[in-house]
Protein backbone atom coordinates (compact mmCIF):
# COMPACT_ATOMS: atom_id res chain seq x y z
CA UNK A 1 0.00 0.00 0.00
CA UNK A 2 1.33 3.01 -0.69
CA UNK A 3 1.52 6.39 1.66
CA UNK A 4 -0.82 8.17 -0.03
CA UNK A 5 -3.70 5.29 0.34
CA UNK A 6 -2.36 5.41 4.05
CA UNK A 7 -3.35 8.66 4.05
CA UNK A 8 -6.41 8.60 2.64
CA UNK A 9 -7.90 6.30 4.30
CA UNK A 10 -8.76 7.87 7.62
CA UNK A 11 -11.01 10.76 4.86
CA UNK A 12 -12.74 7.65 3.35
CA UNK A 13 -13.17 6.29 6.62
CA UNK A 14 -14.72 9.61 8.37
CA UNK A 15 -16.83 9.71 4.85
CA UNK A 16 -17.93 6.29 5.26
CA UNK A 17 -18.91 6.99 9.18
CA UNK A 18 -20.26 10.60 8.22
CA UNK A 19 -22.90 8.80 5.48
CA UNK A 20 -23.18 6.43 7.83
CA UNK A 21 -24.33 8.67 10.85
CA UNK A 22 -26.05 10.59 7.90
CA UNK A 23 -28.03 7.47 6.77
CA UNK A 24 -28.57 6.85 10.20
CA UNK A 25 -30.03 10.10 11.28
CA UNK A 26 -32.18 9.95 8.03
CA UNK A 27 -33.17 6.33 9.23
CA UNK A 28 -33.74 7.73 12.72
CA UNK A 29 -35.88 10.81 11.50
CA UNK A 30 -37.92 8.64 9.13
CA UNK A 31 -38.63 5.69 12.22
CA UNK A 32 -39.39 8.98 13.95
CA UNK A 33 -41.36 10.73 11.64
CA UNK A 34 -43.28 6.82 11.29
CA UNK A 35 -43.93 6.56 14.73
CA UNK A 36 -44.95 10.33 15.06
CA UNK A 37 -47.32 9.32 12.11
CA UNK A 38 -47.92 6.50 13.91
CA UNK A 39 -48.41 7.71 18.07
CA UNK A 40 -50.69 10.38 15.80
CA UNK A 41 -52.45 7.89 13.95
CA UNK A 42 -52.72 5.80 17.47
CA UNK A 43 -53.63 9.11 19.79
CA UNK A 44 -56.55 10.15 17.06
CA UNK A 45 -57.71 6.92 16.87
CA UNK A 46 -57.87 7.16 20.78
CA UNK A 47 -59.57 10.66 20.50
CA UNK A 48 -61.40 9.04 18.32
CA UNK A 49 -62.52 6.31 20.39
CA UNK A 50 -62.56 8.79 23.50
CA UNK A 51 -65.04 11.07 21.68
CA UNK A 52 -66.94 7.47 20.21
CA UNK A 53 -67.13 6.27 24.32
CA UNK A 54 -67.94 9.94 25.79
CA UNK A 55 -70.67 10.24 23.08
CA UNK A 56 -71.95 6.77 23.53
CA UNK A 57 -71.36 7.51 27.28
CA UNK A 58 -73.44 10.59 26.96
CA UNK A 59 -76.24 8.68 25.06
CA UNK A 60 -76.48 6.39 27.70
CA UNK A 61 -76.73 8.74 30.86
CA UNK A 62 -79.25 10.55 28.25
CA UNK A 63 -81.04 7.08 28.30
CA UNK A 64 -80.34 6.49 31.68
CA UNK A 65 -81.55 10.29 33.23
CA UNK A 66 -84.30 9.97 30.36
CA UNK A 67 -85.48 6.90 32.26
CA UNK A 68 -84.35 7.57 35.47
CA UNK A 69 -87.16 10.98 34.65
CA UNK A 70 -89.55 9.25 33.27
CA UNK A 71 -89.77 6.35 36.02
CA UNK A 72 -89.40 9.27 38.41
CA UNK A 73 -92.03 11.30 36.39
CA UNK A 74 -94.26 7.60 36.81
CA UNK A 75 -93.60 7.46 40.64
CA UNK A 76 -94.77 11.07 41.41
CA UNK A 77 -97.62 10.81 39.05
CA UNK A 78 -98.42 7.25 41.48
CA UNK A 79 -97.18 9.25 44.61
CA UNK A 80 -99.73 12.42 43.48
CA UNK A 81 -102.81 9.96 42.78
CA UNK A 82 -102.22 7.89 45.85
CA UNK A 83 -101.83 11.53 47.71
CA UNK A 84 -105.26 12.24 46.18
CA UNK A 85 -106.94 9.24 46.92
CA UNK A 86 -105.72 9.43 50.53
CA UNK A 87 -106.84 12.65 50.66
CA UNK A 88 -110.29 11.75 49.60
CA UNK A 89 -110.03 8.82 51.84
CA UNK A 90 -109.05 11.08 54.52
CA UNK A 91 -111.82 14.14 53.70
CA UNK A 92 -114.52 11.57 54.35
CA UNK A 93 -113.13 9.76 57.40
CA UNK A 94 -112.52 13.04 59.00
CA UNK A 95 -116.01 13.91 57.41
CA UNK A 96 -117.90 10.74 58.67
CA UNK A 97 -115.48 11.10 62.24
CA UNK A 98 -117.31 14.81 62.31
CA UNK A 99 -120.93 13.21 62.05
CA UNK A 100 -119.91 10.43 64.23
CA UNK A 101 -118.64 13.15 66.78
CA UNK A 102 -121.58 15.24 66.40
CA UNK A 103 -124.19 12.38 66.73
CA UNK A 104 -122.45 11.47 69.93
CA UNK A 105 -122.57 14.87 71.21
CA UNK A 106 -125.68 15.45 70.35
CA UNK A 107 -127.07 11.92 72.01
CA UNK A 108 -124.55 12.83 75.13
CA UNK A 109 -126.42 16.33 75.16
CA UNK A 110 -129.67 14.88 74.95
CA UNK A 111 -128.64 12.26 77.98
CA UNK A 112 -127.15 14.83 79.81
CA UNK A 113 -130.46 17.12 79.71
CA UNK A 114 -132.22 13.94 80.48
CA UNK A 115 -130.62 13.09 83.19
CA UNK A 116 -130.74 16.45 84.67
CA UNK A 117 -134.08 16.80 83.90
CA UNK A 118 -134.84 13.56 85.83
CA UNK A 119 -132.24 14.27 89.08
CA UNK A 120 -134.79 17.75 89.10
CA UNK A 121 -137.55 15.77 89.16
CA UNK A 122 -136.11 13.75 91.46
CA UNK A 123 -135.36 16.00 93.45
CA UNK A 124 -138.58 18.24 93.60
CA UNK A 125 -140.24 15.71 94.09
CA UNK A 126 -138.71 14.50 96.65
CA UNK A 127 -139.10 18.20 98.03
CA UNK A 128 -142.28 17.79 97.64
CA UNK A 129 -143.06 14.50 99.40
CA UNK A 130 -140.80 16.44 102.18
CA UNK A 131 -143.31 19.19 102.39
CA UNK A 132 -146.23 17.08 102.37
CA UNK A 133 -144.89 14.87 104.80
CA UNK A 134 -143.88 17.76 107.17
CA UNK A 135 -147.32 19.11 106.22
CA UNK A 136 -148.81 16.18 107.54
CA UNK A 137 -147.13 15.70 110.70
CA UNK A 138 -147.73 19.17 111.65
CA UNK A 139 -151.53 17.71 110.85
CA UNK A 140 -151.45 15.39 112.90
CA UNK A 141 -149.57 17.56 115.65
CA UNK A 142 -152.81 20.06 114.79
CA UNK A 143 -154.98 17.37 115.42
CA UNK A 144 -153.46 15.98 118.58
CA UNK A 145 -153.49 19.61 120.04
CA UNK A 146 -157.35 19.79 118.84
CA UNK A 147 -158.03 16.53 120.78
CA UNK A 148 -155.83 17.94 123.59
CA UNK A 149 -157.80 21.28 123.84
CA UNK A 150 -160.92 19.17 123.65
CA UNK A 151 -160.37 17.22 126.45
CA UNK A 152 -159.20 20.33 128.59
CA UNK A 153 -162.65 21.93 127.24
CA UNK A 154 -164.05 18.88 128.59
CA UNK A 155 -162.46 19.01 131.99
CA UNK A 156 -162.97 22.91 132.07
CA UNK A 157 -167.03 22.21 131.48
CA UNK A 158 -167.32 19.24 133.68
CA UNK A 159 -165.64 21.27 136.78
CA UNK A 160 -168.00 23.95 135.98
CA UNK A 161 -171.10 21.44 136.00
CA UNK A 162 -169.71 19.91 139.21
CA UNK A 163 -169.38 23.54 140.64
CA UNK A 164 -172.98 24.68 139.76
CA UNK A 165 -173.83 21.38 141.52
CA UNK A 166 -171.72 22.34 144.69
CA UNK A 167 -173.58 25.04 144.98
CA UNK A 168 -176.97 23.71 144.74
CA UNK A 169 -179.14 24.23 148.07
CA UNK A 170 -179.34 20.38 148.87
CA UNK A 171 -175.93 19.72 147.55
CA UNK A 172 -174.56 20.03 151.28
CA UNK A 173 -177.79 17.98 152.54
CA UNK A 174 -175.86 14.92 154.02
CA UNK A 175 -176.99 11.29 153.45
CA UNK A 176 -179.44 11.40 156.66
CA UNK A 177 -181.89 13.77 155.76
CA UNK A 178 -183.34 13.65 158.99
CA UNK A 179 -180.43 15.17 161.27
CA UNK A 180 -180.58 18.94 161.25
CA UNK A 181 -177.74 19.55 164.43
CA UNK A 182 -174.63 21.78 163.98
CA UNK A 183 -172.81 18.88 162.75
CA UNK A 184 -174.83 18.39 159.55
CA UNK A 185 -174.80 21.97 159.07
CA UNK A 186 -171.28 22.38 159.21
CA UNK A 187 -170.40 19.44 156.92
CA UNK A 188 -172.67 21.27 154.41
CA UNK A 189 -171.06 24.19 154.55
CA UNK A 190 -167.81 22.45 154.31
CA UNK A 191 -168.78 20.90 151.41
CA UNK A 192 -170.11 23.81 149.59
CA UNK A 193 -166.73 25.69 150.34
CA UNK A 194 -164.47 22.66 148.51
CA UNK A 195 -167.38 23.32 145.40
CA UNK A 196 -166.53 27.02 145.14
CA UNK A 197 -162.91 26.70 145.36
CA UNK A 198 -163.22 24.09 142.18
CA UNK A 199 -163.87 26.46 139.69
CA UNK A 200 -160.92 28.51 141.03
CA UNK A 201 -158.46 25.64 140.68
CA UNK A 202 -159.74 25.44 137.21
CA UNK A 203 -159.23 29.03 136.15
CA UNK A 204 -155.99 28.57 134.04
CA UNK A 205 -157.50 25.76 132.09
CA UNK A 206 -160.08 28.39 131.51
CA UNK A 207 -157.56 30.67 130.31
CA UNK A 208 -155.55 28.01 128.15
CA UNK A 209 -158.90 27.58 126.62
CA UNK A 210 -159.33 31.74 126.00
CA UNK A 211 -155.50 31.76 124.72
CA UNK A 212 -156.71 28.83 121.77
CA UNK A 213 -159.38 30.47 120.70
CA UNK A 214 -157.79 31.52 117.37
CA UNK A 215 -155.91 28.36 116.53
CA UNK A 216 -155.20 29.39 112.66
CA UNK A 217 -155.22 32.47 110.42
CA UNK A 218 -158.40 33.11 109.09
CA UNK A 219 -159.47 31.32 105.69
CA UNK A 220 -160.33 34.60 104.11
CA UNK A 221 -156.89 35.86 105.23
CA UNK A 222 -155.23 33.44 103.52
CA UNK A 223 -156.87 33.35 100.26
CA UNK A 224 -156.75 36.82 100.12
CA UNK A 225 -152.57 36.23 100.97
CA UNK A 226 -152.50 33.81 98.28
CA UNK A 227 -154.13 35.62 95.85
CA UNK A 228 -151.84 38.69 96.08
CA UNK A 229 -148.75 36.13 95.81
CA UNK A 230 -149.99 34.37 92.79
CA UNK A 231 -150.94 37.47 91.32
CA UNK A 232 -147.67 39.23 91.62
CA UNK A 233 -145.67 36.04 91.04
CA UNK A 234 -147.21 34.85 87.71
CA UNK A 235 -148.96 37.73 85.88
CA UNK A 236 -146.83 40.48 86.79
CA UNK A 237 -143.46 38.12 86.90
CA UNK A 238 -141.86 39.40 90.24
CA UNK A 239 -138.76 37.60 91.57
CA UNK A 240 -139.03 38.93 95.01
CA UNK A 241 -140.86 41.39 96.77
CA UNK A 242 -142.21 42.58 100.58
CA UNK A 243 -145.84 43.56 101.97
CA UNK A 244 -146.93 44.75 105.11
CA UNK A 245 -149.96 42.81 106.55
CA UNK A 246 -152.84 45.34 107.79
CA UNK A 247 -156.01 43.34 108.66
CA UNK A 248 -156.46 40.28 110.90
CA UNK A 249 -154.24 38.52 113.76
CA UNK A 250 -151.06 39.25 111.14
CA UNK A 251 -151.53 43.08 111.29
CA UNK A 252 -148.25 45.08 111.63
CA UNK A 253 -145.92 42.24 110.15
CA UNK A 254 -144.10 42.35 107.26
CA UNK A 255 -144.06 39.43 104.72
CA UNK A 256 -140.95 39.30 102.65
CA UNK A 257 -141.62 36.89 99.10
CA UNK A 258 -139.32 35.06 96.73
CA UNK A 259 -140.30 33.24 94.08
CA UNK A 260 -138.14 31.21 91.12
CA UNK A 261 -139.69 28.70 88.75
CA UNK A 262 -143.20 28.14 91.00
CA UNK A 263 -141.43 27.56 94.35
CA UNK A 264 -142.15 30.55 96.74
CA UNK A 265 -139.92 31.54 100.18
CA UNK A 266 -141.75 33.33 102.68
CA UNK A 267 -140.58 34.73 105.40
CA UNK A 268 -142.11 36.80 108.02
CA UNK A 269 -141.06 39.29 110.40
CA UNK A 270 -142.16 41.63 113.48
CA UNK A 271 -143.80 38.59 114.73
CA UNK A 272 -144.46 37.79 118.52
CA UNK A 273 -144.60 34.49 120.19
CA UNK A 274 -148.38 33.52 119.78
CA UNK A 275 -148.96 35.14 116.12
CA UNK A 276 -145.74 32.28 115.25
CA UNK A 277 -147.37 29.59 116.80
CA UNK A 278 -150.72 30.93 114.60
CA UNK A 279 -148.94 31.37 111.26
CA UNK A 280 -147.34 27.71 111.91
CA UNK A 281 -150.64 26.18 113.03
CA UNK A 282 -151.64 27.99 109.40
CA UNK A 283 -148.88 26.42 107.26
CA UNK A 284 -150.32 23.37 106.26
CA UNK A 285 -153.87 25.28 105.15
CA UNK A 286 -151.26 27.73 103.41
CA UNK A 287 -149.45 25.17 101.17
CA UNK A 288 -152.49 23.14 100.08
CA UNK A 289 -153.72 26.91 98.61
CA UNK A 290 -150.75 27.64 97.20
CA UNK A 291 -150.45 24.34 95.79
CA UNK A 292 -154.14 24.60 94.59
CA UNK A 293 -152.93 27.72 92.32
CA UNK A 294 -149.91 25.60 91.04
CA UNK A 295 -147.41 27.05 93.23
CA UNK A 296 -145.21 25.33 95.78
CA UNK A 297 -143.96 27.00 99.00
CA UNK A 298 -140.86 25.84 99.12
CA UNK A 299 -139.12 27.60 103.16
CA UNK A 300 -141.23 29.29 105.66
CA UNK A 301 -139.37 31.47 107.90
CA UNK A 302 -140.49 33.20 110.88
CA UNK A 303 -139.10 36.07 112.42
Amino acid sequence: MSRVDNDSSPSTQEAERAQKEADKRTRDAKNQETDRQAFGKLMSGQKQSRETQGQQGKQRAEAKQGEHSAKAQQKGSADAERTARLARGGTAQHSKAMEQAKGFQGALEHTQQKSAGNDQGRVERRDVGKQKDKVECEDRQGDQLKKADAKKDADVERAHVEAREAQRPNAAIGSDSGESDGKGKDDGSAAAAAALKKPTSTAPVAKSKASHEVKQIPPELLEKLVSTVYLAVTEKGLKEFQMEMKDGPLAGAFLKISAENGKVALRFSGLDTNTKNLVEASKGDLLRRLEKKGLTLSRLDLG
